[in-house]
C-alpha cells in the first residue's frame, strides 16, 4: 500500500477548489460543507504535498462533519505512521477494526504501518487478511510481493507480483521488478521461461517482449535479444525501453554505430535521458570519434550532474587527447561522487603520474591497494610508475605483492617476466612467461610490446608453441 497517494485519476480542478474553500474555512471567511470523498481527497492531496498538519487539520474538521464516518480515523493512522508515530497509527487502527472488523483498508493499513517498521511477516499476515475481503486484492498483492523483496525471499516475491499480472498486463513496473527479483536470485534460465510463456500467453504485450530481450541479453543471446525487442517494437513503435535496449545489445556486439542509432531512438525517455546519452558518448569513445563522445558525456552531466559514470567517460576523453589537467578535473569529479571507485580512482593516479605530480599518484595508488587489493590494474600502473620513474626494484617488488594477493592473473606473471628479463635474470624471466601462458595463452601479445626482441627469441617462440598445441586439446 503506498503512502503517497496518486492523483493521476482525479480531477486536479475539484481537489484545487476544495482545497480552496478549506483554507477559507480555517481562515475564518466562511463554512463549507464536505462529504467523504472530498474529505479523503484533500487529506491526500496534503500528503502529497508532504503537509502532515494540514492534513490532520482536514481530518479534524471531517470528523465533526462525519461523525460516524471510520473513514478518518483509518487516514489519521496513516497520517500519523507518515510523521512516525507508529504506535499511535496502530492503536487508532486497533479501535477502527473493533468497529469495523471486515473493512479490508483497516488490515492494508496495518500492514503498511507494520512495513514501515520494517516487521514485514506482520505486514504481509495483515495483506494476508485483507484479500478475501476485498473485491480488488490486486493492490495487496503488490504490497505483500514488496515485502517479501524487503525480506529478499524473492521466490515468493514472483510469485505475488505474478498475481498482479493477471488482470494488468500493461503495469510496466511489474515486470521490471520481476525482472529484478530474477536478478537477484541469479537465475537468468527462469527469467527466460517466465518471459517466453508469459508472451506466449500475452503475444501483444509490448513491455513482455521487452523483459524478455533484457532476459536473452543477460543470457549473452544477443541476437536473441534484438529479435525481442523487434517484437516489443512492432506491438507498440512508442515504446522506448526497447530501442534503449536494442541500443544495449548493439553494444555487447561492439556494433557501436547501430548502438548509437538506437539509444538515439530512446532518448524521449525522460527516466533514462542522462543514461542514454552516456552510453552514446560511450560508443563514440569505443569509436574514436572523441569530439562527439565529448559532447554526449557533457549532455549527461548537465541532466545528471552527479552521474560518476559520464564525469569518468570525459576524464577518459581527456586523457585520450593527452589533455591531463582536463583529465585530472574530471577523474576529480567522479570521485568526488563514488570515492570508493577504485576504477576512479585509478584513472586519477594515472593523471597525477603523466603530471608530473608523483607524491599524489603514489599516494592514490597505495590507497587502492590498502581498500582494493584485487583491482589488477592498480598493481600494474603503479609498478609502471615507479619503472617509468627508474625505481625498477621496488617496481618488481610491487608485482611481487600483487602476486602474494592474486596469483590467478596471467598479466600479473607477463610484467614479472619483463622484469626480471631487464635484470639480466632469464631463466627467471621465462619461468614466469610459462606461468602466464598457463593461465591465459591469448595474454601473451602484450610480452611482445614490452619486449618486442622475444619475437625472434628460438626459446619463448618454443614455450608460445607448446602452450597453443596444449590449447588444442
Amino acid at each position: 500500500m503506498s503512502d503517497f497517494p496518486d492523483f493521476e485519476n482525479y480531477n486536479s480542478a475539484e481537489i484545487k477548489l476544495s482545497i480552496e474553500k478549506f483554507e477559507r474555512v480555517l481562515n475564518g471567511e466562511t463554512q463549507c460543507y464536505f462529504d467523504v470523498d472530498e474529505f479523503a481527497d484533500m487529506i491526500d492531496f496534503y500528503l502529497l504535498k508532504i503537509e502532515a498538519a494540514k492534513a490532520l487539520e482536514v481530518i479534524k474538521y471531517a470528523q465533526k462533519q462525519h461523525p460516524s464516518s471510520s473513514v478518518f480515523q483509518l487516514k489519521e493512522a496513516q497520517v500519523l505512521a507518515f510523521t512516525g508515530k507508529y504506535e499511535n497509527a496502530l492503536d487508532i487502527v486497533e479501535k477502527a477494526m473493533i468497529s469495523n472488523p471486515n473493512d479490508p483498508e483497516t488490515y492494508a493499513i496495518r500492514g503498511s504501518i507494520y512495513s514501515q517498521l520494517e516487521r514485514y511477516p506482520e505486514a504481509i499476515e495483515n495483506y494476508e487478511k485483507a484479500i478475501p475481503l476485498s473485491d480488488s486484492p490486486e493492490e495487496l498483492y503488490s504490497d505483500i510481493a514488496y515485502s517479501y523483496v524487503s525480506c529478499g525471499e524473492y521466490e515468493k516475491a514472483i510469485d505475488y507480483f505474478k498475481r498482479c499480472l493477471v488482470n494488468n498486463h500493461t503495469d510496466e513496473s511489474i515486470f521490471y521488478e520481476i525482472g529484478y527479483c530474477f536478478e537477484m536470485l541469479d537465475n537468468v534460465g527462469l527469467s527466460l521461461e517466465f518471459y517466453s510463456n508469459y508472451v506466449d500467453e500475452n503475444p501483444y504485450s509490448s513491455i513482455a517482449w521487452y523483459s524478455l530481450g533484457i532476459a536473452f541479453n543477460k543470457n549473452e543471446m544477443y541476437e536473441r535479444a534484438l529479435e525481442a525487442f523487434d517484437y516489443a517494437l512492432l506491438i507498440d513503435e512508442n515504446c522506448l525501453p526497447a530501442h534503449f535496449g536494442k541500443g544495449n545489445t548493439y553494444s555487447q556486439l561492439n556494433h557501436y554505430a547501430e548502438g548509437i542509432e538506437s539509444f538515439k531512438k530512446s532518448i524521449g525517455d525522460e527516466e533514462t535521458k542522462a543514461l542514454t546519452y552516456y552510453s552514446i558518448g560511450e560508443n563514440y569513445e569505443k569509436l574514436g570519434i572523441l569530439d562527439q563522445a565529448e559532447l554526449n558525456y557533457k549532455i549527461a552531466v548537465q541532466m545528471d550532474p552527479f552521474y560518476a559514470d559520464a564525469w569518468y567517460g570525459l576524464g577518459i576523453v581527456m586523457d585520450m587527447h593527452n589533455k591531463y589537467l582536463d583529465a585530472r578535473y574530471y577523474y576529480k569529479k567522479a570521485v568526488e561522487h563514488e570515492p570508493l571507485n577504485s576504477y576512479f580512482l585509478n584513472a586519477l593516479a594515472g593523471a597525477e603520474s603523466k603530471l608530473g605530480t608523483i607524491t599524489d599518484a603514489e599516494t592514490l595508488y597505495v590507497g587502492i591497494i590498502e581498500k582494493d587489493p584485487l583491482h589488477i590494474d592498480t598493481w600494474l600502473d603503479y609498478s609502471a610508475m615507479l619503472m617509468n620513474e627508474g625505481q625498477e626494484d621496488q617496481a618488481y617488488k610491487i608485482i611481487e605483492d600483487a602476486i602474494h594477493f592474486y596469483h590467478g592473473e596471467a598479466d600479473l606473471y607477463y610484467r614479472i617476466g619483463f622484469y626480471a628479463f631487464l635484470q639480466g635474470n632469464i631463466a627467471e624471466s621465462f619461468n614466469f612467461f610459462e606461468k602466464g601462458l598457463a593461465l591465459n595463452f591469448e595474454g601473451h601479445t602484450i610480452v611482445f610490446e614490452y619486449l618486442p626482441e622475444l619475437r625472434k627469441n628460438e626459446k619463448f617462440l618454443y614455450l608460445i608453441n607448446t602452450y597453443d598445441q596444449k590449447n588444442e586439446f
